[in-house]
Parts: structure tokens; C-alpha cells; sequence
């Protein structure tokens, strides 16, 4: 399992106005090189078609989600996105 932080915002926290803003930039696909260099630095683990990883991303809309102890570990799409 490949290893890949990203925060998931919720309509109660203070990040909204920032994550739902229509003024919000553009997405792309990130980069294996930006995976590689997060990944170097934690523990990324790509979410699996069925997993309860995946189910939890997509019921967020998050492409990705920072937890664990310290948030240390990070569960990514297949094909996450980046603000850009």
C-alpha cells in the first residue's frame, strides 16, 4: 500500500469562508512528486475501492484526511486534487 495531509473542513469550523469560498482557486491533479515529499515526511496511505478509508473521504468530499496520533497519517484518493 503506497503511503500519502490534507484537512477535511466541516460547515462548523473557522476554515469555512477559505474551503467553501466562491472565491476558492483552482484544482489539479497533485503531483507524484508532492506525494513523495509528504509521504517522506508521514505516513500516506492511498484509500482502496470498498475501504471504509474511501467510504469516509467520499462521504466528507474530502480527497484526502489528516488523523492518528498527532495527525501524522494521511489517507489520499487514488487521483487526489490540490488547490492550486
Amino acid at each position: 500500500m503506497k503511503k500519502y495531509r490534507v484537512f477535511v473542513a466541516t460547515n462548523n469550523n473557522r476554515f469555512d469562508n477559505a474551503l467553501f469560498s466562491s472565491d476558492i482557486r483552482q484544482t489539479q491533479s497533485a503531483s507524484q512528486e508532492l506525494i513523495d515529499t509528504v509521504s517522506s515526511r508521514r505516513e500516506v496511505y492511498v484509500a482502496m475501492p470498498g475501504s471504509d478509508d474511501l467510504k469516509f473521504l467520499e462521504m466528507t468530499g474530502a480527497d484526502a484526511a489528516a488523523g492518528g496520533p498527532g495527525n501524522l497519517s494521511i489517507i489520499i484518493k487514488e487521483n487526489p486534487q490540490r488547490l492550486t
